[in-house]
């Protein structure tokens, strides 16, 4: 097989025992580039999984791997810009969304509440991804706190959204929710700051 990334050609035979080795040289040379992995074809065909378990599975069929990659500093900046712009449209969602709970619950105040989950995966998901860009008081635990923040008032929201409490799932967004993502949003951007 043949293995594309970058200005590099690596061959390599079809065994199960060079897959350790493809993966720990690819790893090496994303780490030694500072590039990450932005898609990976196999075949032409795009992966959708992960790479070594494929590899494990089909080894013996694969001809040629070409692995498209991004420089991580244009990585961050295209995560920042989306992000920021993610929450900046979601917090005047989530004041209409806590005024709606203010009034009570009906089918589009629950709509609204199922798209404000899935908003919160999104966001869950980007810290994550930025964790080590994300410092708070100067020391790397800033995403992990975020997110047990985040995920127990989630938990208490979803509580109360069972106890059918909106007026309690309106104060948890207002006062617990909202200014953690107004927080977050003035982190992503202070980092966009110093990334310039």
């Amino acid at each position: 097989m043949k293995i594309y990334m970058l200005n590099e050609v690596w061959e390599y035979e079809n065994s199960q025992e060079q897959i350790d080795f493809i993966v720990d040289r690819i790893q090496t040379f994303l780490n030694q580039s500072r590039v990450i992995i932005e898609q990976i074809l196999i075949d032409g065909e795009e992966l959708d999984g992960n790479f070594t378990d494929f590899l494990a599975g089909h080894i013996d069929g694969v001809n040629k791997v070409d692995i498209k990659v991004v420089k991580e500093s244009e990585w961050l900046t295209q995560m920042l810009e989306s992000s920021t712009h993610y929450i900046s449209r979601a917090l005047p969602e989530l004041t209409k969304l806590s005024d709606q709970l203010y009034t009570g619950l009906d089918v589009n105040v629950w709509s609204s509440i199922n798209d404000f989950t899935e908003g919160l995966q999104h966001i869950t998901i980007l810290v994550q991804s930025l964790s080590g860009y994300m410092l708070s008081d100067g020391n790397a635990g800033g995403s992990e706190a975020f997110l047990s923040q985040l995920n127990g008032n989630l938990g208490q929201f979803m509580n109360a959204a069972l106890d059918k409490d909106h007026t309690l799932m309106a104060d948890l967004l207002n006062y617990e929710i909202k200014p953690q993502l107004e927080q977050l949003l003035h982190q992503l951007n202070q980092i966009m700051i110093s990334e310039e």
